[in-house]
């Protein structure tokens, strides 16, 4: 028969790194500011993805969007904090050029460079 009040606690190496990582709800501390570069649609330090069909305009939203950061200027009635904008063309192509002087027609970009 085993003696249950004697028994030593098994302990486990990852149990014991769990429990030290809980937090209780009171341990929360919630940063209510906004952080954003696109107020209601892009928060800083954040991933984001634009997808769609082919052909359905997500190059021109990316740029239009990362030329108003570029330029701190409002975009479609939402807040835009200023930033420095950096942006992969990965599709390639002759398209993307003119996409780029569609954007610059905006005015709203000041200085573009792009390789």
């Amino acid at each position: 028969m085993v003696d249950l009040d004697n028994a030593e606690p098994i302990t486990n190496f990852r149990i014991e790194e769990l429990r030290e990582a809980l937090l209780s709800a009171r341990d929360l501390n919630l940063d209510l500011s906004s952080d954003y570069l696109v107020k209601n649609w892009f928060a800083r330090e954040t991933i984001s993805v634009i997808y769609g069909d082919s052909n359905c305009g997500k190059s021109f939203l990316a740029l239009d969007i990362a030329g108003h950061i570029a330029a701190g200027v409002d975009w479609m009635k939402n807040r835009v904090k200023q930033g420095k904008v950096l942006y992969l063309a990965s599709e390639g192509g002759k398209g993307f050029a003119k996409r780029i002087a569609a954007i610059k027609l905006e005015n709203y970009i000041v200085e573009l460079h792009w390789f």
